[in-house]
């Protein structure tokens, strides 16, 4: 009969909330908060370190096209 009586525990919930949670969940909204802050500046800086890097690459493009233009100058000049 005694087996009978020790029936397994069944899943219960409680009604209350432990602080330990709260500073938990708090603490990881706060982390998470923190990263994407920090992502968010990350990609702030790449954006304007490619703008600075296209400006560059139009700014040569230019020189190489009037050296190459002097180039064939020279060529000209010079048959």
């Amino acid at each position: 009969m005694s087996e009978q009586n020790e029936q397994p525990e069944r899943w219960h919930l409680k009604k209350e909330i432990q602080i330990t949670h709260v500073f938990t969940t708090l603490a990881l909204v706060g982390a998470v908060f923190a990263y994407v802050q920090k992502v968010d500046q990350r990609l702030t800086i790449v954006e304007t370190q490619l703008v600075a890097q296209r400006e560059a690459s139009v700014i040569q493009r230019a020189q190489l096209e009037r050296m190459d233009a002097k180039l064939d100058r020279l060529i000209e000049r010079s048959k």
